[in-house]
């Protein structure tokens, strides 16, 4: 994602780390790809000055093996939105509720980084039992966390709604700003509920 467009990149052509540069210098997505100056690894650059830039996944692990995932595991919260961090209050930063009508309280306040939080979503006392339970993880598509409840005879609609004096959840992705609360979205037979995009 470079500034308001995505762009989907197909390396399947690619055999050498060369040809991997070459498309994606030459893409649309308006990028300039470098080995970086150790020699150990990616560096990928927006040539938009002032653009939101991320790099995600779209359905596989490509970015992260490449390791130029924006949004990885090991992300330190205090790095997220162009450095402002992740807001917390004391006590519930934001509720999830699952599908079988159960309020999860998550304080974020302990977690450093993206692991960590997701962390304290899927190891909550009271989200343990798997046919029932709300699992967090890095989105399959795109560059957020997304939350996953495949609990079939829950009738509820897996949401997560922001404490009071707490923007933990809209800093993560999890509520679009503005907004108090977000519902899933119906994919199969679970309900996900998909993070938007963010950057350190």
């Amino acid at each position: 994602v470079n500034g308001d467009e995505t762009h989907v990149i197909d390396i399947t052509s690619a055999n050498t780390v060369e040809d991997l540069l070459n498309l994606l210098n030459g893409s649309t997505a308006n990028v300039l790809a470098t080995i970086n100056s150790a020699g150990t690894g990616i560096d990928v650059r927006s040539r938009l000055s002032g653009a939101d830039f991320f790099i995600g996944e779209n359905g596989g692990q490509t970015a992260t093996q490449l390791g130029i995932r924006s949004l990885h595991t090991e992300t330190l919260l205090t790095d997220l939105n162009h450095g402002r961090g992740v807001n917390t209050t004391t006590g519930t930063d934001f509720t999830i509720h699952r599908r079988d009508g159960v309020d999860l309280a998550i304080d974020v306040s302990s977690a450093t980084t993206i692991q960590e939080v997701l962390d304290l979503i899927n190891n909550d006392a009271n989200n343990l039992n798997p046919a029932t339970k709300v699992t967090a993880r890095l989105a399959t598509t795109g560059n957020g966390i997304e939350l996953v409840d495949s609990n079939t005879a829950g009738t509820d609609t897996l949401r997560v709604t922001k404490a009071f004096l707490s923007t933990a959840a809209v800093d993560l992705g999890l509520i679009p700003a503005g907004s108090s609360t977000t519902a899933g979205t119906t994919a199969g037979t679970d309900q996900v509920l998909t993070g938007s995009d963010r950057t350190p």
